[in-house]
């Protein structure tokens, strides 16, 4: 029930965002370029895209801790992924952005 846009590099994935606002990001931390959790910081910190929810993914659960990419996400899920886990997590992130919180 998603349509879906991809990015290869956090920074593309910042662009996209602002230029597409989308309902929500799904965002790994593991990224080139840019990190997931740069990528993050700098979508909660522009106007345009801060009320867009960022559900995070990460296989490094260490590092990412050490990015503060949880604070900076509605979210954060750790690697392997169980696909419902992500489409629920997607869900309730555009459910409680359309509720308004």
């Amino acid at each position: 029930g998603f349509d879906v846009s991809e990015a290869a590099t956090g920074a593309e994935a910042v662009a996209k965002a602002a230029r597409d606002l989308p309902a929500v990001i799904l965002m790994d931390f593991s990224m080139p370029a840019m990190d997931g959790a740069a990528a993050a910081r700098a979508l909660k910190a522009d106007p345009r895209t801060a009320g867009i929810p960022v559900v995070g993914l990460t296989a490094h659960g260490t590092a990412a801790s050490a990015h503060n990419f949880g604070a900076v996400c509605e979210t954060v899920l750790e690697k392997p992924l169980n696909p419902e886990a992500v489409m629920e997590a997607l869900r309730r992130a555009v459910d409680q952005r359309h509720a308004g919180g």
